[in-house]
């Protein structure tokens, strides 16, 4: 990159304009000119950009570049993929020290990157926001690999926002650039599978989940693939093939990896959730306290909280099954969890008996009911749909039953 071009670089990296830069030191037409490289300034105007843009003007000379620096980020970014949570804690804190008086524009980009990564593994979503606006006033300068993992990265950080139809539209994006680089990617088809069972689009969801754990069995990365049992069993709860959703539970239990306390929950979790629709529900109660046991606080458990609420509910015994659902409703109040909100409030509805309650029924409709089709929680928004629809149709009002039942139709 030659020195306008670098110029052009730290100045969008900073979110500084032309202007903001050029005051008192030359024209915006000049600056254009020297970031378009049609000019070549002088070294006492160069200076003066870099001291504005706070950069040492030896780096824009020297264009300095360590080569075992950019290999120890792709190490750092390994032990992220791999979950190694202390090698990828440590490399990033010395990492951040080697780039706090490195100018080079190349290793800048491919920090800011695996930062990007680094912070939406550790559910630091505030902070994995920040470098994504960061990286997006400098993306003009991405490579095809950049501009891969740039819109991988934003998938999955979407994801975790519950932006899900956002999400796939980032993929659509990565494939379209796969087209020329060929990379074969297992991360990439985890989270995708990920992406799409959320979706309620179990098919596709179980071909990526496939791919991606024929392709980590390959390379014994046994944590990885202890993932991709995690989300086939959820893929096969959802279809109604419970003995494939145990299998795949209890394999991802049995692999010989150490797993954390969190990673256990959500096996518990789910295991709870297929011995439910068993209507086993003194086992789905056991593994949903197992769940609740391993989770740090009771914002974690909000979602199994609502899952052991439901298996009250189905085991018949309404009173415990209000109470959970009471308790869950107001702790995502409290916690923000606006998904779990809406939840707890169709979940009392129902317990409730839904009753034709006008206030109720507008709220259901014009509130929970578009809040879950704008995340794309498909499952919930069918579910609400058939509810709405077996209440007017109790209460006799057939058109708008029919309407409702339509809808539910067309999700299919």
């Amino acid at each position: 990159m030659n020195r306008g071009s670098l110029i052009k670089y730290h100045r969008q990296e900073k979110g500084v304009t032309q202007k903001q830069l050029a005051k008192g030191i030359c024209s915006i037409s000049y600056l254009s000119k020297i970031e378009n490289e049609t000019t070549v300034p002088s070294e006492e105007i160069l200076t003066l950009l870099s001291q504005r843009l706070n950069i040492c003007q030896e780096s824009i000379k020297t264009f300095e570049f360590d080569p075992k620096l950019k290999q120890k980020m792709y190490k750092w970014y390994d032990y992220i993929k791999r979950k190694n949570r202390e090698e990828s804690n440590l490399l990033y804190e010395e990492i951040t020290k080697s780039m706090s008086n490195n100018y080079n524009s190349e290793l800048k980009t491919i920090y800011k990157l695996f930062s990007f990564r680094y912070f939406i593994y550790l559910n630091k979503l505030d902070q994995a926001t920040e470098f994504l606006l960061e990286l997006e006033n400098v993306s003009e300068f991405f490579t095809e690999e950049q501009r891969y993992n740039y819109h991988k990265f934003t998938a999955m950080l979407l994801n975790k926002k519950g932006r899900l139809n956002e999400a796939l539209e980032q993929l659509d994006i990565v494939d379209s650039i796969n087209e020329n680089l060929h990379t074969v990617d297992p991360e990439l088809d985890y989270y995708t599978s990920i992406i799409y069972s959320r979706l309620n689009k179990l098919a596709n969801s179980i071909i990526y989940a496939n791919k991606a754990l024929e392709i980590y069995q390959k390379s014994f990365d046994y944590n990885r693939v202890s993932d991709c049992c995690m989300i086939l069993g959820i893929n096969f709860n959802l279809l109604g093939d419970y003995e494939k959703a145990v299998y795949y539970m209890e394999r991802m239990l049995s692999l010989g990896t150490e797993k954390s306390p969190k990673e256990l929950a959500g096996a518990y979790h789910n295991l709870s959730y297929i011995h439910m629709n068993l209507e086993e529900y003194e086992s789905a109660l056991r593994y949903a306290d197992k769940s609740i046991k391993l989770k740090e606080n009771e914002a974690l458990s909000i979602n199994t909280i609502h899952l052991k609420s439901l298996i009250y509910m189905y085991k018949g015994n309404n009173e415990k099954a209000k109470t959970l659902a009471n308790k869950g409703y107001l702790l995502a109040i409290e916690h923000q969890n606006k998904k779990f909100e809406y939840k707890f409030y169709v979940l009392n509805y129902r317990l409730d008996g839904c009753n034709f309650d006008q206030s109720v029924l507008e709220k259901l409709q014009n509130e929970v009911l578009s809040y879950f089709k704008e995340l794309g929680e498909l499952l919930e928004y069918r579910n609400l749909l058939k509810i709405l629809g077996d209440v007017y149709y109790k209460n006799r009002l057939y058109k708008l039953s029919a309407q409702f039942y339509k809808m539910v139709t067309d999700t299919l």
